[in-house]
């Protein structure tokens, strides 16, 4: 991590989840003298950063902090192959009732029976 990426960090970790322009980012985490020569000088940064997972960023370009405690959290997406499908529809798959949660006297070889 660079010392532009930390100027950043240092800029959006008091506020986490507010989500702040690139140019207000530019203006406020940098120097004076970076935004008058390049006022979108933090927007690679800022890329790089969200890549990482440090920010997020909405649909309008803008930025924002994530906590390291959300950071660690990662979603699982299961596809729709994946959905849990009832016993009785196993049973109606597999053709046999002995699953578990069936009744064994109605199998008819349930424990103890010859």
């Amino acid at each position: 991590m660079n010392s532009e990426e930390k100027q950043i960090l240092g800029f959006l970790h008091p506020c986490p989840n507010v989500f702040f322009s690139v140019r207000e980012i530019g203006k406020k985490a940098g120097t004076r003298r970076q935004f008058g020569l390049d006022p979108d000088w933090a927007r690679p940064h800022l890329k790089h950063l969200a890549a990482k997972g440090h920010l997020k960023s909405n649909p309008l370009g803008q930025f924002c902090f994530v906590p390291s405690e959300e950071r660690k959290k990662k979603e699982y997406k299961i596809g729709g192959h994946f959905k849990p499908i009832s016993a009785e529809e196993a049973r109606k798959v597999l053709g046999t009732n002995n699953l578990p949660g069936a009744n064994p006297a109605s199998s008819g070889t349930g424990p103890g029976q010859k």
